[in-house]
């Protein structure tokens, strides 16, 4: 796998912003799923800095949404808990609530870490009953999720 500074290196001369941010969110991602947050952590701040530069809110809140991700890899759970907060906001306004749902995922797990059950449970039945009955598998990780942090 290419390391960030490579992913930049060969995004030099490429004129398409958005698209250079998209593809550092997207190795970010594959930083994550190699079990390399710290990587994932500078890709996912390149890319933020491009969707910034871009006024971009959706990708900017799916970059924010890997941030927490990967800051939850590092246990860098108040930081995780923060940008998964800005990026349900910006959800919120420019997303879905399926995307609403993914960051409750991330910022249940955080709660979880540091033992705060009760405000797990809440933000993923919250999750939940915001999904409705459209987007059944989603809705299904989600009360599994519950079903997991049992009665707190």
């Amino acid at each position: 796998m290419a390391t960030v500074s490579e992913g930049l290196a060969a995004l030099q001369g490429v004129d398409d912003a958005h698209g250079a941010g998209f593809t550092l969110h997207n190795l970010g991602e594959a930083y994550l799923g190699a079990n390399d947050p710290a990587a994932a952590l500078d890709a996912f701040n390149e890319s933020l800095a491009i969707r910034l530069d871009t006024g971009n809110p959706w990708g900017e809140a799916r970059t924010r949404l890997g941030l927490g991700k990967a800051l939850l890899g590092l246990g860098r759970i108040e930081d995780a808990i923060a940008r998964c907060d800005q990026a349900r906001e910006l959800f919120q306004d420019h997303g879905t609530p399926v995307d609403t749902a993914n960051v409750a995922l991330v910022t249940a797990a955080a709660h979880t870490a540091i033992g705060d059950i009760a405000t797990a449970r809440k933000t993923l039945f919250e999750a939940t009953w915001l999904l409705g009955p459209d987007h059944q598998r989603l809705a299904q990780q989600l009360e599994a999720a519950l079903d997991t942090l049992g009665t707190a």
